[in-house]
């Protein structure tokens, strides 16, 4: 008998416990001092930047293996993987480059402020990087080496970097 009264007993308890655990971590954090302000937008900007290196570096591999692959004319199911990784890294890419607000200073990263300065230009460039990817993607699926190739040079990352990434640090 106190074995039946006991399950119910923990199983209660434990629900209890979880609700005050979740009523307890739906609670509204307290408003921030400006400098725990500036500190959380300062991790946002940086975590932004970092996010877009990330991409940046991951469909610069793919683009070195597919111009790889296509200069050899083996275009096959891996290669369309890799088309599809650097046209989806574009999508989240234009993205990345919203309002720079009041955190320019606060990040290190290579982005110059000529991005945000000329937008317009910034964003017709990645437009044209992203329909080449599109094109790769398309090419790949195809089995087309040559149209792969020609997205990729297409792509060509320099029509970006040259107006609107910094030198590497030191």
């Amino acid at each position: 008998m106190k074995v039946k009264f006991f399950i119910p007993s923990i199983l209660a308890a434990g629900l209890l416990a979880g609700g005050l655990v979740l009523a307890g971590a739906s609670q509204a954090e307290p408003a921030k001092s400006g400098g725990e302000a500036v500190s959380v937008a300062q991790s946002s900007a940086q975590a932004t930047s970092d996010k877009r290196r990330a991409l940046m570096r991951g469909h610069s591999k793919a683009r070195k293996a597919l111009r790889k692959a296509a200069k050899k004319g083996t275009v096959g199911a891996a290669q369309v993987v890799l088309a599809e990784k650097i046209a989806a890294s574009f999508k989240q890419l234009s993205g990345l480059f919203g309002d720079r607000g009041t955190s320019s200073d606060m990040i290190k990263g290579r982005a110059k402020p000529e991005i945000w300065e000329k937008m317009g230009d910034f964003k017709k460039r990645m437009a044209k990087a992203q329909k080449a990817s599109v094109a790769g993607v398309k090419a790949a699926k195809a089995g087309d080496a040559k149209g792969v190739a020609k997205a990729m040079k297409a792509i060509g990352c320099g029509g970006c970097h040259k107006p609107f990434r910094g030198k590497k640090p030191k």
